[in-house]
């Protein structure tokens, strides 16, 4: 039962952070729109900060998994600004 409640406070935690990091990371990407900057320019300064994370954090593995599935979706979308 310890368990079960240790994992459970992990992932309300994770759930949390994420939430907090998509928050930031959505108001950072409104403002660059704001400032009329390009959306590829947007994606490639994200890319940039992504491969920072990965190299300092040592999560190379499953960022490069992340970036592998965004790809593919990206990919497969039609109509994609």
């Amino acid at each position: 039962m310890a368990k079960k409640n240790t994992n459970q406070t992990i992932n309300d935690v994770r759930s949390a952070d994420l939430r907090v990091a998509e928050e930031a990371i959505a108001k950072g990407v409104q403002e660059s729109q704001e400032r009329w900057i390009e959306a590829g320019l947007i994606a490639q300064a994200l890319i940039a900060e992504l491969v920072k994370i990965a190299q300092n954090s040592g999560s190379k593995p499953q960022i490069a998994t992340f970036l592998r599935a965004l790809a593919a979706r990206l990919e497969s979308e039609h109509n994609v600004h």
